[in-house]
Parts: structure tokens; sequence; C-alpha cells
């Protein structure tokens, strides 16, 4: 009973606000019903609820008392009260249950009986019962999230002090939300420490590497700039995107060192190399770019019901990589050039040794000692 005040309650309250509509519940009710209980009377004369059930069902739902055959057919011969005896509460509780011994009494002095709304489906959530209150947000402009956090501040509070013996819990998208939210800290991490490792191997150079990860957050500007842009607030799916955006943005950057790599132990300069490694990735990386954000245009530009579950990855693709542009073409060279002076400081203070800027970089000194072996 207190359940189903509450979940009115907070019915009424979600039903005052314009950011959501059809507010609904689970807890379903089904047609009037009578309640049976039997009386101690009903006990002393050997009868038990399951017994006078049993001759209720018999007298209203009916009795098999014969089968005839006739022909090829089979006719089977119902006993039960009349109709118009079987539509009437008088005539439930007039009906005569008989006793073991052979007596009969009036069904309303053996049992007590409520008159009640019956329960189509009774649900249950980790043992527990449970009445799952939902709603829709108005318009896509609407975050579910932020509706989410406003009602458990403003309304939940006072309906948990008003019903104690109640809990609850935030489910639907919030729920799938926190639920990868969790399964990204704890294997987001193993991935991370793994990806890492690869790229330290390929490159024999952790501070390559650790570049390479230092722009993970100016790769999620993009992310939330396309956002802001389009109006869409973001969700789950926006994430399962810049998963996606991750590995592309790994991906030029891998590219893009490599080449640098190749052509310092070619023999070029530092900084002819790092320009011309520049010019040769602009071309793949703007054709990438442009040839992916023009076939998730469509998805970015529709304003049907089912684009809206995509928006948030194609959001974070799209814009994610066109920030990209910056991010690889101009924001990685300059901390790799950044890198490089580090390097030339680090030698001339601790070393005392003056090297180039060519001379210091990891591919370089790798050739050198695999052609020293």
């Amino acid at each position: 009973a207190e359940l189903r005040q509450a979940k009115e309650a907070l019915k009424a309250k979600m039903n005052t606000r314009t950011d959501i509509k059809d507010v609904a519940d689970t807890d379903q009710l089904g047609v009037e019903q009578f309640v049976l209980r039997t009386r101690p009377e009903a006990e002393l004369l050997g009868l038990s609820l399951g017994g006078i059930m049993a001759q209720v069902r018999a007298g209203f739902f009916g009795e098999e008392v014969q089968s005839l055959q006739r022909g090829a057919d089979e006719v089977k011969v119902w006993v039960r009260y009349p109709r118009d005896e079987r539509a009437r509460t008088e005539g439930l509780l007039d009906m005569r249950i008989s006793t073991p011994q052979g007596n009969s009494y009036l069904l309303r002095d053996l049992v007590t009986v409520d008159e009640q709304v019956g329960t189509l489906a009774i649900n249950h959530l980790e043992g527990q019962r449970e009445i799952r209150v939902e709603a829709n947000v108005a318009n896509v402009l609407v975050s579910a999230p932020a509706v989410i956090g406003d009602i458990e501040a403003s309304y939940l509070p006072e309906i948990m002090d008003q019903y104690p013996s109640i809990t609850y819990s935030v489910e639907g998208q919030q729920r799938d939300a926190f639920k990868m939210g969790g399964a990204m800290g704890t294997v987001g991490p193993v991935i991370l420490l793994f990806i890492l490792g690869l790229v330290i191997l390929n490159f024999n150079s952790f501070s390559q590497a650790f570049i390479v990860f230092g722009l993970f957050p100016f790769a999620l500007i993009g992310v939330i700039l396309g956002h802001w842009i389009q109006g869409t607030p973001l969700n789950v799916f926006s994430f399962v995107g810049t998963i996606a955006l991750i590995g592309v943005f790994v991906n030029n950057s891998l590219v893009f060192i490599s080449t640098l790599n190749q052509k310092l132990q070619e023999g070029v300069d530092w900084q002819a190399a790092l320009r011309a490694t520049a010019a040769s990735r602009f071309r793949p990386i703007l054709l990438t770019t442009v040839t992916t954000v023009a076939g998730l245009a469509p998805l970015l530009a529709s304003s049907s019901l089912g684009a809206q579950f995509l928006k948030g990855p194609a959001i974070a693709i799209a814009y994610g990589l066109s920030f990209g542009l910056f991010n690889v073409l101009l924001l990685l060279p300059a901390m790799l050039h950044l890198s490089n002076g580090a390097r030339q400081l680090w030698s001339r203070l601790l070393r005392r040794s003056t090297v180039n800027a060519r001379q210091v970089e990891p591919a370089v000194r790798s050739m050198a000692y695999r052609m020293e072996d």
C-alpha cells in the first residue's frame, strides 16, 4: 500500500513538469475481485478455505456431472447456478456451503468478504517488490540525466521521508550510463595500459607514447563542442562514439610519428623531417575526415526519432575528427618539437654533450645502437 501511495505521489509531481511527458508506471491493476477469509466458526465445522473455494468454483464456474456420446461427438453436461444468480453479489453471499457432517450454511456466515481490485502483474527487482515509474523527455534537447538529477534532488527526499519503508533506484538510460562507466573504469585502464605498452614497443620511446596519450583530452574538446553546436546532450551513446574516435585518433598519431621516425632514420634534418611529415600526412588525414563527416552528415541533419539514438556517436566521431585535424597536424608537431628541445637541454645539462636536434630523437638513437651491435 505504501509503495502505491509513493508511486502516485511521484507521478503527481512529475506530471507538473514541462520537460517530460507520458508519465506512466508498471503497476497494472486488474478487475474487481472478492477476497474470502474463513471465520473461526467455519474452522470449528471442519471447513477449510480451500474446501469452501472448491464449492464456490463448482457453483459459479460449474462442475462436469455427465458425458454423453452422440454419434461421433461427445457432449459434456455441466451443472452450475443460473446466470442471474451468478451475476449478483448477493447470489455469492447467499449460496450454501456443505460441511463434512452433511449440514449446509450460508457463505456469508462462514467467511468475510473483502472487495478489492486485483493486480495483473507483480514485478520484482533483486528479490523485492517494485513499481517502475517511467517518462519520456519532451524533446530531444532535454537532457534525461539532468531531469533525473532534478527529480532526485527535489521530489524523492520528501517522498522517502513520508514513506520510510520503501527505497528507490534509477534505471533506464541512467543505469546504462552507470554500468558503462563502471565497465570503463574497470576495463578501460587495462586497455589503455596495453595500448601504451604497444606504442612504447613500436616507437622504442616513452616520451612519444606519452605525447600520443596526452592528446586524448584535446580530442574530447571536439566531442563536447559538437554536442553544444548540435544542441544535443551527452548521453551513453556519445561515449560509444568517443571510444571509436580515440581509436581513429591514435591511429592517425601513430602513422604521423612513424613517418617522422622513418624520415629521421633516412638522414633528413629534424626541422625538414617534421615539415615533410606534416605535409605528407595532411592530405590523407583531410580526406579521411571529409569523407567520414560527409557520410555522417545525413544522420547529423536528421530530426527523426530513430536517428536520435545514433546521433550521439555520429556527433562524437564527426566533430572529433574535424577537431582532430588541428590536434594531429598542429598540436602533435608542436608537442614533438617541445619534446625534442627538452631532450637537447637534458643532453647539454646532464650529459655534458652537444648534439643536434636529429641525434637526440629515439628513432635515430635506436638505429645507431643497432649499427654498433
